[in-house]
């Protein structure tokens, strides 16, 4: 299978991933919760590829529903 897109940090030939640029589990105050920051990466470097999808559309579903919560709650305005 051929390399789909090119990485725009080391300009090569690579594929779409699933990446997370979050912190992961976090405290606040006794409060637990997961950071989560996904994007469509490269396979090299992580770079973020803008004309890529790498997320099923279950996953994509979660992530709007979580961008419609945050900004719910005022904390992506």
């Amino acid at each position: 299978m051929g390399k789909d897109y090119i990485c725009p940090e080391c300009k090569k030939p690579c594929n779409a991933i699933k990446c997370d640029s979050g912190l992961g589990t976090v405290e606040f105050w006794g409060a637990k919760s997961t950071d989560s920051h996904p994007y469509t990466g490269s396979d090299c470097c992580e770079a973020e590829l803008e004309d890529a999808n790498a997320f099923e559309d279950d996953d994509r579903g979660d992530y709007e529903y979580d961008l419609r919560k945050d900004r719910e709650l005022g904390e992506h305005e």
